[in-house]
């Protein structure tokens, strides 16, 4: 009835929004609407309800690719300072949200990293070791690619933004989220701006290794994603969506 008043036919797109709404209960991030910024909540909704998500990071390891002793650092740098109870409510929102990687029928994810955070020490050696580790057994599910934008690649599109790219059941519900930057245009006209973040490039470095090679050493061997290359068109119209609200450094990622 909501559908028929506003003129609605696409009843693909009608099923999707119904199919988000089903149900009618609370969700595991509900249980953080008292401790957590908004932000951290949709986040978590959008995440629960893409079929692929992409992002691309500069400064962290995604956050779906995140260890608790990472996240927990990560969380402890943050301006201003987190109390020992925000940290923790933001280490265990970060690990819930990985779930939807996991889940009966997961979610693709392709995570495009720079090679600086890879190299970057966060607290021990331990803690580096281990978080380098996961992102290594993380690449050898079906469901996940990781690519990586070497340091001689030099400057590119979307540099200075963490960018995630959610594509929803339909057409219609795909997101773009930014935590940094302007948005020069509206939503609507934006959205094929972010096609690289809608595509995986197809080239010889696109890793779905069941054995990731190694250098030699202890060092683990990432593909390296070719930022000069063209990347292939293809983003369709949607929605791009900001968080106008400044988020602390490693929020959203």
């Amino acid at each position: 009835m909501f559908a028929h008043s506003y003129g609605s036919s696409d009843e693909a797109y009608i099923e999707s929004l119904a199919g988000m709404t089903a149900g009618g209960g609370r969700n595991w991030w509900d249980a953080y609407r008292d401790t957590l910024p908004s932000g951290l909540l949709d986040l978590a909704e959008l995440e629960h309800h893409a079929t692929t998500i992409r992002t691309a990071l500069i400064a962290h390891i995604p956050g779906l690719f995140q260890t608790v002793d990472y996240a927990r650092l990560i969380f402890r740098q943050s301006i201003p300072k987190l109390s020992p109870p925000e940290i923790e409510y933001r280490v265990s929102h970060r690990i819930k949200r990985q779930g939807i990687l996991y889940r009966d029928n997961p979610t693709l994810y392709t995570a495009i990293i720079h090679e600086a955070p890879l190299r970057m020490r966060f607290g021990s050696s331990n803690v580096t070791r281990e978080q380098l580790e996961h992102i290594v057994e993380m690449s050898e599910r079906d469901n996940v690619t990781v690519l990586v934008i070497p340091y001689e690649a030099g400057i590119f599109p979307g540099a200075g933004q963490t960018v995630l790219y959610a594509e929803g059941p339909v057409p219609q519900l795909d997101t773009v989220q930014l935590d940094a930057g302007p948005l020069p245009c509206d939503a609507l006209a934006c959205t094929p701006s972010y096609g690289p973040y809608n595509t995986t490039p197809s080239h010889p470095h696109s890793w779905r290794s069941r054995r990731p090679p190694r250098h030699s050493g202890h060092e683990p061997h990432f593909p390296v994603l070719e930022t000069r290359a063209p990347c292939p068109s293809g983003a369709r119209p949607g929605t791009i969506r900001r968080d106008h609200r400044r988020p602390r450094e490693g929020e959203l990622s």
